[in-house]
């Protein structure tokens, strides 16, 4: 949920800095300047520093031609040169979310690679800037290729030396792992949840080629079913497979000969084959065996049900730490970004970083056990472990954004109404009740802490047990009780055995950098 960043600041910013109008250009039809076979292609230049986007559409505003800059290839920052109407379309437009500040570019050519991009919008005064956010697929110098790295500039990194073993990204598909390199990420269409495609035939590590089994819908799979994994190959297979596609691996490598190699709780072996290191205790070498093939009875030494419902992980621990650094980095923050005014603007500057995610946890197959899918919501909203209770993973996003409001001094009655607001512009509805109450519990461990600054797992989980949401004259049930309610389906659901590990969390507001209102970032110090 994007909450204070939908307020009408970025709205009148984005609209009024870029120049955009606010009204979409009359196209009648048959004016289309490009049909759907002979797109202009969105491109980065490292000659100019300029990211070209042919179509980029705006709802309620239209489609624009847009030019994007790299004023300095150190920050990765993007400012607005122009956004010109435009009647032309495109089969696969980038788009801009006046609630969110997101733009999300679906492939950027950069020197013959291809990426899908995500900028955020950096609300300020004097020029209109979007911050690179995420790259995909994140591999190798895929983040340098579009900051200008000297590498990418120069046609990219050494080949890889035959006799050495690399680790890369891999998809275990079947009974093959095909490099993630290739795959485009492709937003909720026909298929209801963010999935993978490819065009032509995806080539595995081992040089088979598989056809895009479902390119209708959801293609090779959705983001919370085929999850990356690592894999350690050799220096040959990796040059075998650039040069049968054209693109880059962005291996690292691993070292030489036989070693050992720690991976996420468990470890895999390098010994020039195939190795997997992706969460258990799995190993394989040039025998062709596939650990997959039978899974382990246990995930990081305890016991699982291979028949039960798991929850997401248990954040307490990585929560409280988070809680606690954000605590010490809003009382360095200087006056101008403290009170209700002041601090409403942090959050809208802020608002759409606000976020706590984590990974899910997974067996040798690579198989979610925590959550598993039944304790996934229909819509591929996971769940997590917080204080002894199954609750949607959005929790933890809503708990941060209450703590820090809090601490901003923003009231309560601002907090919702800014969350109302996000939420009607994304989505067409008001908060739900559930986030609410995150809020509140939010706003209750700032409190806490604020009295005792060494809190303890149990107290917090004893401040969020006592939660509830009172809103006017109403005062609603205990907000655990509310969760549940509102997800019937979490009370079906196993506590998930294992913590999470710092290394898990996938986002953290904690340690991002913070806008400030006088341009500058405030950055995390350990």
């Amino acid at each position: 949920m994007n909450r204070i960043a939908g307020l009408a600041l970025i709205l009148s910013l984005c609209l009024a800095g870029a120049g955009i109008a606010q009204t979409p250009p009359r196209c009648d039809e048959g004016e289309s300047g490009a049909a759907q076979g002979e797109v202009e292609p969105f491109t980065f230049s490292f000659a100019t520093g300029q990211l070209e986007l042919p179509v980029v559409y705006i709802p309620d505003a239209g489609s624009f031609r847009v030019t994007l800059r790299l004023p300095d290839p150190a920050l990765p920052e993007f400012e607005l040169e122009n956004a010109i109407p435009t009647c032309d379309v495109h089969p696969d437009p980038a788009t801009f979310s006046l609630a969110s500040g997101e733009l999300r570019i679906p492939m950027v050519t950069v020197g013959g690679e291809a990426f899908e991009v995500r900028l955020d919008f950096m609300p300020g005064a004097g020029p209109v800037l979007f911050q690179l956010q995420e790259v995909w697929p994140e591999v190798g110098v895929a983040l340098d290729c579009l900051v200008g790295a000297a590498s990418c500039a120069e046609g990219g990194p050494v080949p890889p030396d035959a006799e050495r073993s690399f680790s890369v990204m891999v998809f275990g598909i079947g009974a093959q792992y095909f490099p993630v390199a290739q795959f485009r990420l492709a937003g909720p269409d026909r298929c209801p949840e963010s999935h993978y495609h490819i065009t032509g035939f995806a080539v595995s590590v081992d040089q088979g080629q598989l056809a895009d089994p479902d390119p209708t819908r959801c293609g090779f799979g959705t983001v919370s079913s085929l999850v990356p994994m690592q894999l350690t190959i050799s220096g040959t297979q990796v040059q075998a497979w650039e040069e049968t596609t054209g693109l880059s691996l962005g291996a690292q490598e691993t070292g030489t000969g036989t070693g050992t190699e720690t991976g996420v709780g468990g470890t895999s072996v390098s010994n020039g084959g195939t190795s997997v290191s992706n969460g258990g205790t799995v190993s394989g070498g040039d025998d062709g065996d596939d650990p997959r093939d039978t899974p382990p009875p246990t995930l990081f030494g305890e016991e699982i049900d291979p028949q039960a419902s798991y929850c997401g992980p248990d954040i307490n621990n990585v929560l409280l730490q988070a809680l606690r650094r954000i605590k010490q980095r809003v009382a360095n923050l200087p006056a101008s970004e403290i009170g209700w005014y002041d601090g409403t603007g942090f959050l809208e500057r802020n608002g759409v970083n606000i976020d706590f995610q984590v990974r899910p946890k997974r067996n040798a197959n690579d198989e979610s056990i925590c959550p598993t899918e039944s304790c996934t919501a229909g819509d591929g909203q996971r769940t997590i472990t917080l204080c002894g209770t199954c609750v949607m993973a959005h929790i933890a996003n809503d708990i941060l954004y209450g703590f820090v409001s809090n601490l901003l001094e923003v009231p309560f009655s601002i907090q919702l109404l800014g969350a109302h607001y996000a939420e009607y512009a994304s989505y067409g509805s008001l908060d739900p009740l559930s986030s609410q109450a995150a809020y509140r519990m939010g706003n209750l461990a700032a409190e806490a802490m604020g009295g005792n600054a060494d809190l303890t797992v149990e107290e917090m989980c004893s401040t969020f047990d006592n939660a509830r949401l009172r809103t006017g004259f109403r005062t609603a049930p205990l907000a655990f009780e509310l969760m549940t309610a509102e997800q019937p389906f979490l009370s079906t659901c196993a506590l998930c055995p294992f913590p999470c590990e710092a290394d898990e969390v996938l986002k953290d507001f904690s340690i991002t950098g913070w806008h400030l209102d006088d341009g500058t970032d405030a950055v995390y110090q350990p």
